[in-house]
């Protein structure tokens, strides 16, 4: 008996502690000798066979406790491993169907763009850069020609295409009606030298965007036609030689493309008519 009860105690010496209490040992301890005392006053014939489910019990007993003791000891890894870590917040992606809030214009900002884009247009009249002038045209409303301030239903009007080549054609086209009622009839390149005189407005007097002309020799109808138009007027006052009557006027006329950018759909000349 002795030495069974010596076999028990060393397979529990054996045992892998992981982290057990020695207090919960010592009762593991007690309980298996308790059960061992018990078993001495039991019958002889069932001592070799109950002894060998105690053995088996105990086993069962420590295997059990040691995967508690594995499973609190992982469970606890964990928490610590991620408890200060602080989760980062689900990014909010915008529904397919949001879109983006358009930004005001500013429109002392888009004063000043076309006033820029104008002087640049200015130059290229002058340079007769017929493709550059052709890439400000506005691709579907075109080139709108008027010779004396005021726009006409058979004002000409050219496409983008037809701008990048204009100085070519030696068609000589109705621009419009000049005193008398006698018709204006030139080619393009006659009424760039003739009427559009660019040279004119490389330093005006003043440049005005979208100016204010109360009724009077340098009004137009402009905004009868283009009512969302910006238009930048170069001004060239005359000289005192004829009193001011040799004045001209070069309006540029502007309107918003599919894309928000500025395009020229009108050049708009303005000249003293008696």
């Amino acid at each position: 008996m002795y030495n069974n009860h010596k076999t028990v105690e060393d397979k529990m010496k054996k045992l892998p502690s992981y982290r057990l209490s020695a207090s919960k040992k010592d009762q593991m301890h007690q309980n298996v000798m308790n059960a061992l005392k018990d078993e001495d006053h039991s019958q002889p014939i069932r001592r070799k066979f109950d002894m060998r489910k105690i053995i088996v019990a105990i086993s069962t007993a420590a295997a059990l406790a040691l995967c508690s003791i594995i499973g609190v000891n992982i469970i606890s890894t964990n928490d610590q491993s991620t408890g200060n870590v602080e989760q980062p917040e689900s990014i909010q992606n915008p529904s397919p169907t949001e879109q983006p809030e358009e930004t005001e214009k500013d429109p002392r900002e888009e004063q000043i763009i076309i006033e820029q884009k104008a002087k640049e247009i200015v130059q290229v009249l002058h340079n007769r850069q017929m493709d550059t002038l052709a890439s400000y045209v506005h691709k579907e409303k075109g080139l709108l020609f008027a010779p004396e301030a005021y726009i006409e239903i058979y004002s000409l009007i050219f496409t983008k295409e037809q701008i990048a080549t204009l100085l070519d054609d030696k068609t000589e086209y109705v621009w419009g009606l000049q005193e008398a009622n006698t018709e204006i009839k030139l080619t393009p390149e006659a009424y760039f030298e003739k009427r559009i005189q660019a040279e004119r407005f490389l330093n005006p007097d003043e440049v005005n965007v979208n100016p204010n002309v109360p009724e009077g020799e340098r009004s137009t109808n402009i905004k009868n036609y283009f009512p969302e138009a910006m238009v930048v007027e170069f001004h060239y006052a005359g000289t005192e030689q004829f009193d001011r009557m040799d004045w001209r006027s070069l309006h540029l006329v502007f309107e918003e493309n599919e894309l928000g950018d500025w395009d020229l759909v009108a050049i708009v000349n303005g000249l003293w008519v008696p």
